[in-house]
């Protein structure tokens, strides 16, 4: 029975051993692929910021896009008269939009 209690408790410390090593392998594996991310990360930043700091000239710098104009309508409502009143006198005539004249 000793002899049979002393090889189960070595296999046990066995099973122990190998269960810890892998654990300590995983833990390993994880610290260094969150250490390499890292690096990555300032290395990136690194070059960002390197990048900002190149334009030495106004002519390095891009230009803005230009805004897209919303187009005119050719008829408006025509303004509102003084004592305007929409219940009575009724909705506003359209008239030719007087931007489009100016042009």
């Amino acid at each position: 029975m000793d002899e049979q209690l002393i090889n189960e408790y070595i296999n046990n410390l066995a099973n122990k051993v190998n269960s810890l090593t892998q654990e300590n392998i995983l833990l390993t594996t994880r610290l260094a692929i969150i250490e390499k991310r890292e690096k990555d990360r300032l290395e990136a930043e690194a070059k960002k910021e390197e990048s900002l700091g190149q334009y030495d000239t106004p002519s390095d710098y891009s230009q803005p896009e230009p805004k897209e104009e919303k187009p005119i309508p050719p008829l408006v409502r025509a303004p509102k008269p003084k004592g305007y009143n929409p219940k009575v006198d009724g909705p506003l005539p359209m008239v030719p939009n007087p931007k489009l004249a100016k042009e």
